[in-house]
């Protein structure tokens, strides 16, 4: 397994009450949630998660949120220090969750 630097930023727009980020490789508890610190200058909530290592040199990234119809959470995937085009979007239009597969 190779090992990298992985950030995840969220940010939710309308009325999201809570959320959680799950990496696949770590089952059950969220890695971050609502109650992750924020940066103040951005709005963000940040994590970092410096020599990370993931399956088959790939990524699955699930956000899942609850909230309002119209809500939504976005989370932003940041490797190695670049930041990847796709974002994990959970629209708040059905139940359930977003997932985004990255290759490392």
């Amino acid at each position: 397994m190779k090992k990298f630097d992985l950030e995840l930023r969220v940010k939710t727009q309308g009325y999201v009450f809570s959320w959680g980020v799950y990496l696949q490789e770590k089952q059950g508890f969220p890695v971050m949630d609502n109650t992750t610190a924020r940066d103040p200058e951005t709005g963000e909530y940040v994590k970092k998660f410096p020599s990370h290592s993931a399956p088959n040199d790939e990524l699955i990234v699930i956000v899942s949120s609850e909230g309002v119809v119209g809500g939504e959470t976005t989370c932003t995937v940041i490797i190695d220090g670049t930041k990847r085009e796709k974002k994990v979007i959970d629209k708040l239009t059905v139940p359930g969750y977003a997932s985004e597969k990255y290759k490392i």
